[in-house]
């Protein structure tokens, strides 16, 4: 599947980008930056390693692997990534790629936001909450032992690429918590989304045949980018001159 979403952001617009190729479409995105930091976890590069191995014989490539779960969103796994970063001389044009789901896209975006005062980053979701979700929008943050995200920033990506094959490996029970999300869209916003995924529900859990759930992810994306877009644009109306 082939098929772009635009999220209108003025000088911060950027494409949510369909591409069932991740090997193609990052080597793409790898050309035009003098060095790429791949920041992942072990768990997803074991299941794709056939993907990610072309990937890490580039020259210009790097990976960073974070832990599971919300303690890694940390400023202990920030320091440690930008003191890899710095250490190997990247730069200001060095690219980072958030290849995961929250967790990972959270902290590398974080990380991108604050190296050299900010960095592009590309996010490659793998998860279907993150696909629909916390992968649009430019929310970065890191958990304090106080709260969850309690230090972040708004740092929109220069893109995302949406490749449905990494829901192969997904549980069950990921699918089910995302699908909640995309039935509160269909609920409030669009109620022939709504109407899909219940039409649909037994197919999405049993077999995950991939042009249903391809259609709800685009549907999820379009309406993501419409609220994002238009957050963004009474923000920056209410905002005071500077």
């Amino acid at each position: 599947m082939n098929k772009t979403v635009k999220v209108e952001l003025g000088k911060d617009s950027y494409d949510i980008i369909f591409d069932d190729n991740f090997v193609e479409s990052a080597i793409a995105l790898i050309g035009v930056s003098s060095k790429c930091m791949f920041i992942t976890q072990e768990t997803i590069y074991r299941a794709f390693e056939d993907k990610f191995s072309v990937l890490k014989s580039l020259p210009n490539v790097e990976f960073h692997f974070i832990g599971q779960g919300e303690e890694e969103k940390s400023i202990e796994t920030v320091i440690e990534i930008c003191d890899k970063m710095t250490g190997m001389h990247y730069d200001r044009s060095s690219t980072i790629f958030a290849v995961g789901g929250g967790v990972v896209g959270d902290t590398a975006g974080f990380v991108a936001s604050i190296f050299m005062r900010g960095i592009n980053y590309i996010q490659y979701p793998t998860t279907l909450l993150a696909m629909i979700d916390s992968s649009i929008g430019g929310k970065t943050g890191i958990n304090l032992k106080s709260g969850k995200n309690l230090i972040g920033r708004i740092h929109q990506p220069k893109a995302v690429v949406i490749d449905t094959s990494f829901l192969a490996t997904l549980p069950k029970r990921e699918v089910n918590a995302s699908l909640a999300e995309a039935i509160k869209y269909g609920f409030i916003y669009d109620r022939d989304l709504f109407d899909y995924i219940v039409k649909n529900m037994s197919n999405i859990l049993s077999n995950r045949t991939p042009e249903i759930l391809e259609k709800i992810i685009v549907r999820s994306c379009e309406i993501k980018s419409e609220v994002v877009s238009q957050d963004v644009n009474v923000i920056y109306m209410i905002s005071p001159v500077r």
